[in-house]
């Protein structure tokens, strides 16, 4: 099951899956901060960075010709010889925290939702979204998609319930240009987190049959669901939260309670919530466990039992939580993206043994873009890790 080939709408599924996770909740909040027409203007500067430096890995897994994960192309193409040898193992164990801090914060909040909303106890609600996540991954690829893009689907849906929910709600936007430039910063680097699915796109070219332009064309689709999921969500929490949350679902559904309708719609942010934290977990999990059969040899499930049960039992370490998660991964996440991305890129146009992948940003990235590419990144990367 895990060979078959994806759908253009499962691929694009499995991108913003990747990406839609937490930061999607904490964006409001930082907005509300710093300005509308600030937020507006971040929020189409991280969706244009973003697909430029993910349709960079889509180039380098083509050029590549092997349908390997990123650290095996960040082997061949970032950190070659015997120092590198030392460095990538160094890097895959700083990736692989990053992947449980990920996941952990998946799981953490997702069980944390599922408890609210169905009055299980946290322990049992915890397990129960961890049986839902694991049993998708293990089923394999085809699997992943097909239910990346049922999550696609019910997302959608529960967007549409809010948005019917907030219908006759008084809806104003007060948010002035006020934050200082670390508001703003930290905004940018939540903002640029919201549409991180880089590890997905080995996923993606293997599963289109490595069409360049089908590729790069689900990748960018993905990124675009992530993009007006952030902005419907940050304009509901601005409009009709009083005051905006740091958490947006918390204040949403407060703001709709209160009649019947507002009870759904309520109740579907939850849901919402819930969908994109499963939907993260499947595609992140997912490519660790790809990872490690191609870095350490091992079996299909044991490399799944190894990807998916650290997540499970470091949920149940007491005093950490969800943002504690969140904060360690997302500046793990983007100083990788930033020390590697453009190095591997460069060299995989030089020596990569695929001549015609399919997609070519040569044109558009000349010298000065890629030097603008990384301090953009490097912002980023402050950004992530003063806001933690």
């Amino acid at each position: 099951m895990g060979e078959k080939r994806l759908t253009f709408l499962e691929a694009a599924a499995t991108v913003m899956g990747a990406g839609v996770g937490s930061g999607i909740m904490a964006v409001p909040y930082l907005a509300q901060r710093c300005g509308l027409v600030p937020f507006l203007v971040i929020l189409a500067a991280a969706f244009g960075i973003n697909v430029l430096v993910h349709l960079m890995l889509v180039e380098v897994a083509l050029r590549d010709g092997e349908d390997l994960q990123i650290v095996e192309l960040i082997r061949k193409y970032a950190l070659a010889g015997r120092v590198g040898l030392v460095l990538v193992w160094a890097f895959f164990a700083v990736l692989l925290l990053a992947f449980v801090a990920n996941l952990s914060a998946y799981l953490s909040g997702a069980g944390d939702v599922v408890a609210g909303l169905t009055g299980l106890g946290v322990v049992p609600s915890k397990l129960a979204t961890y049986a839902a996540c694991a049993l998708v991954v293990l089923a394999g690829l085809k699997a992943v998609g097909l239910f990346e893009k049922l999550a696609l689907w019910g997302m959608g849906a529960t967007v549409l319930i809010v948005a019917m929910g907030m219908l006759g709600r008084p809806f104003h936007i007060e948010a002035p240009a006020a934050g200082g430039f670390g508001d703003v910063l930290g905004l940018y680097a939540v903002t640029m987190y919201c549409f991180f699915a880089f590890f997905a796109v080995p996923q993606v070219v293997k599963g289109l049959g490595r069409d360049g332009k089908r590729s790069g064309r689900a990748v960018a689709a993905g990124l675009a669901v992530n993009g007006v999921l952030t902005l419907f969500f940050a304009l509901a929490a601005l409009g009709v939260s009083r005051p905006v949350t740091e958490v947006a679902v918390v204040g949403i559904s407060s703001a709709l309670g209160g009649s019947a309708l507002g009870g759904v719609a309520a109740a579907a942010c939850s849901v919402f919530v819930i969908l994109a934290m499963v939907s993260s977990y499947w595609s992140v999990s997912l490519a660790l466990a790809d990872m490690l059969r191609e870095r350490t040899g091992l079996a299909r499930i044991p490399s799944w039992a190894v990807a998916t049960l650290p997540s499970l039992l470091l949920v149940a370490v007491p005093g950490l939580g969800f943002i504690d998660y969140l904060s360690l991964a997302g500046g793990i996440t983007v100083l990788i993206v930033l020390f590697v991305t453009l190095p591997m890129y460069l060299n995989a146009r030089k020596r990569g043994p695929v001549r015609e992948p399919g997609l070519d940003l040569g044109r558009f990235l000349p010298p000065p873009v890629l030097v603008a590419l990384f301090v953009l990144c490097l912002l980023a990367a402050a950004g992530a890790f003063l806001s933690a």
